[in-house]
């Protein structure tokens, strides 16, 4: 016959063993509600795109649909474009363009193979839709 002292080890270790399980549940349902378990990168700020303007061999100017203030988003801030095709990925921000209120206009940024993308100035098939995250 066990001792009462082996007893109550025993029932301490079950009920710390249902205490990490329910927090273990509880947490992987918390993940699941967040988007199965993907964290979502944090963004300091988000913008829309008006377009892209881009000649071959220079870098892209993305217009910013609203205009936030001068200095929301600044040379070499890291930006990531999304819902827009051929120029989404992550880029480095090279310089800003200051428009004729003082707002910020539009951003360029280098888009490695360039040269292949639709030989036009201004590209609006992305208007409103695509997302400037900055990083």
């Amino acid at each position: 016959m066990k001792s009462k002292k082996t007893w109550i080890i025993v029932g301490v270790v079950v009920l710390l063993l249902i205490v990490v399980i329910l927090f273990l549940r509880k947490r992987a349902q918390q993940n699941r509600a967040a988007g199965n378990g993907s964290a979502e990168p944090a963004y300091r700020a988000v913008y829309t795109v008006g377009r892209f303007d881009h000649k071959p061999g220079q870098e892209v100017a993305v217009t910013l649909a609203e205009r936030p203030a001068m200095g929301s988003i600044v040379a070499n801030d890291r930006v990531e474009i999304t819902g827009s095709g051929p120029y989404s990925g992550t880029f480095m921000v090279k310089k800003v363009w200051e428009d004729g209120n003082g707002k910020l206009g539009a951003i360029f940024i280098d888009i490695p193979g360039s040269e292949n993308l639709p030989d036009t100035t201004r590209e609006y098939a992305y208007a409103n839709i695509g997302k400037i995250n900055l990083i």
